[in-house]
């Protein structure tokens, strides 16, 4: 709360009811970039966690007895893997911009939305087969 109580002071927002004359060490304009850039950690890269579960998760699709399961669970974990390098790299590309930091929030997602209907699909797919 200290670092978003910070960030609203140093950037002049009006939307929060926060006390303005709270004190918070290294509160200055010049660590603006180093706060977002902890509030990117704290809040978005949590995110990535239902994805990478979601991903794994992907491996019920396919049968361990089939042939191609090898490469299957190698392609999902090479998946998985560039999840983690993709949500360590958005670190990088955080600036003092908000609006240009909601990329990276929806970023994360749409990777959520899009596995999660992928499995409904799925699962209603098998469902039908029975």
């Amino acid at each position: 709360m200290d670092l978003i109580r910070c960030y609203h002071n140093l950037m002049n927002f009006e939307f929060l009811k926060i006390d303005k004359n709270f004190q918070v060490e290294n509160c200055r304009v010049d660590n603006v970039n180093n706060i977002i850039k902890e509030l990117y950690k704290r809040i978005i890269i949590p995110l990535y966690i239902p994805v990478l579960i979601l991903i794994s998760f992907m491996l019920i699709f396919k049968s361990k007895e089939n042939t191609n399961y090898p490469k299957y669970r190698f392609l999902i974990f090479l998946i998985g893997f560039s999840t983690i390098i993709l949500s360590e790299m958005t670190i990088r590309f955080i600036s003092a911009d908000l609006t240009k930091n909601i990329k990276f929030f929806i970023i994360s997602i749409i990777l959520i939305i899009t596995l999660y209907y992928n499995y409904l699909v799925k699962f209603k797919h098998l469902k039908t087969l029975k």
